[in-house]
């Protein structure tokens, strides 16, 4: 019994003085991304244990979420419109709500196909256009609603925008 004391404090000590390992390679890979290093940190932090093992999963955890923003902006489309009947932002928060459903079902499940086997032109590619997508949803309302579009709605743009600006370019940095 007296020798367990010793051993679990250096064990202790041990595991205090070891650099973390996750958080390394968090910070390492976020570097790749020129922008938003920051938000990249706290974004991949944000998503549950276990931390990352390397860089591609570093780019998941992005594109989880990029899914999880895509489906909450699309509920939200949803509500506008309800509110927004007959007004002349109505079809552009259509044309909203069918780019995020494609970036929440169809693009995240390319992007999960692909990036894991290694066919990172597929994943940057379809981040791209994601980002077409979200771009046009905001010119559209901008257009539409003559410069003004619900602060919510940009909001959950930038945010989406940023999430897969980074992943993009952690992914380009793998081509």
């Amino acid at each position: 019994m007296r020798m367990m004391k010793p051993l679990a404090l250096f064990i202790l000590i041990l595991c205090t003085i070891q650099p973390n390992n996750a958080e390394d390679l968090i910070e390492e890979t976020c570097h790749r991304s020129p922008y938003y290093f920051s938000e990249c940190v706290n974004y991949v932090k944000s998503c549950p244990p276990p931390g990352p093992k390397n860089s591609i999963e570093v780019a998941i955890r992005l594109f989880d979420i990029m899914r999880d923003k895509a489906l909450t902006t699309s509920i939200r489309i949803v509500h506008l419109l309800a509110a927004r009947v007959g007004t002349p932002e109505y079809q552009a928060l259509e044309l909203c709500a069918t780019s995020y459903k494609e970036i929440a079902v169809a693009d995240y499940r390319l992007i999960r196909a692909s990036l894991p086997r290694g066919d990172h032109k597929v994943t940057y590619d379809t981040a791209i256009n994601v980002l077409k997508k979200v771009e046009k949803c905001e010119a559209t309302l901008r257009e539409k609603s003559g410069g003004r579009t619900p602060t919510l709605l940009t909001k959950e743009n930038n945010e989406t925008t940023v999430v897969v600006v980074i992943a993009s370019y952690i992914v380009k940095s793998f081509l």
